[in-house]
């Protein structure tokens, strides 16, 4: 198992989880035992630091979740490192609710899914960026309306570099 970082808000909290290894997480840096145990496939026992919780985990759409754990329903969203740096480079342009998604980093554009007039939908595929011989989907942050595209397939962009202009909707 790869480590890996995650953001997860729940219920509006962030929360910094780190998975180790196969039985070691950190949530905001404290470090705790893990082990999950599927019972069915709607129903499993996490066992967090040798006590048992049962949960049932619903997702509602790709980072999203409802959580059922011990007869408390609770929302969920995942954020992984790339998503967040994605988002960190899609920002509102004051009170005209215009976004700009920027190149998150180096790469080539190898395919545009979006055209101008185009309404989209949040965590829509607007594009794919091409890094280190890996494809990088660039998603959107928010629903709205493509006002711009401003760059083009087989085009290699900076870190930064503006790709399309959304009005939120």
């Amino acid at each position: 198992m790869m480590k890996s970082k995650h953001n997860i808000l729940i219920e509006g909290k962030n929360y910094e989880v780190e998975i180790l290894d196969e039985s070691t997480l950190t949530v905001n840096g404290n470090v705790f035992k893990y082990s999950n145990a599927d019972i069915s496939k709607k129903l499993s026992t996490l066992h967090l630091n040798g006590k048992p919780f049962e949960s049932i985990i619903r997702n509602t759409d790709e980072n999203n979740y409802n959580v059922l754990i011990n007869n408390k329903n609770i929302s969920v969203e995942v954020v992984d490192e790339l998503s967040e740096l994605v988002n960190s480079f899609q920002k509102q342009d004051g009170d005209r609710k215009i976004f700009e998604v920027k190149a998150p980093m180096p790469g080539l554009v190898s395919r545009i899914h979006i055209a101008v007039g185009d309404s989209i939908s949040k965590g829509m595929k607007l594009l794919v960026l091409e890094a280190m011989k890996m494809e990088n989907d660039i998603k959107s942050v928010s629903e709205g309306k493509v006002k711009k595209v401003l760059v083009s397939e087989k085009l290699t962009v900076e870190k930064g570099q503006p790709l399309v202009i959304i009005a939120q909707s």
